[in-house]
């Protein structure tokens, strides 16, 4: 009887913890493509080529090089933040896969560009079959000049 007590407050202390402690990521994803769609504000796919962590704490900033894009303002390299911890709902990116990634536009200043999560179906391009049947072929994507160097001085006639 003893040991049936000592495992009930144990129980009920263990859930007390996890009552106001740490929250994990609670979301209800959806499993429908045309419904994500309907959601986001940018659809596209491409390979991630950079991880690195943001300028706001508990978030990572993955580059992401773009290879077609069904929604959205896309360009050819895109920042896609994410949380950084499972608790934050940050989708776990590899650099070199590509994916078919659904965002969000980031409203945090610190963070130009779209967000996404394990909220999304955000996943490996070779698992998005029934996204890639409802999304049909990719529009390319725009071309973007970019400029590399410093302007050490300029002048005008």
């Amino acid at each position: 009887m003893k040991k049936l007590v000592s495992l009930t407050v144990a129980v009920l202390f263990a859930l007390g913890l996890t009552q106001g402690g740490a929250r994990a990521c609670q979301c209800m994803p959806t499993h429908d493509p045309a419904i994500e769609y309907g959601q986001v504000d940018a659809a596209f796919q491409g390979v991630v080529i950079n991880i690195s962590p943001s300028t706001s704490p508990y978030y990572l900033d993955v580059l992401v090089a773009v290879t077609g894009y069904w929604k959205g303002a896309v360009v050819t390299f895109m920042h896609v933040y994410t949380g950084e911890f499972d608790g934050s709902c940050g989708y776990t990116f590899e650099v070199g896969q590509a994916y078919l990634i659904y965002a969000m536009n980031s409203t945090d200043e610190c963070c130009p560009g779209v967000f996404t999560s394990i909220c999304n179906r955000t996943r490996f391009l070779s698992s998005a079959s029934a996204d890639l049947a409802f999304l049909g072929p990719p529009l390319p994507v725009p071309v973007t000049q970019v400029t590399w160097g410093v302007i050490k001085e300029m002048y005008r006639d």
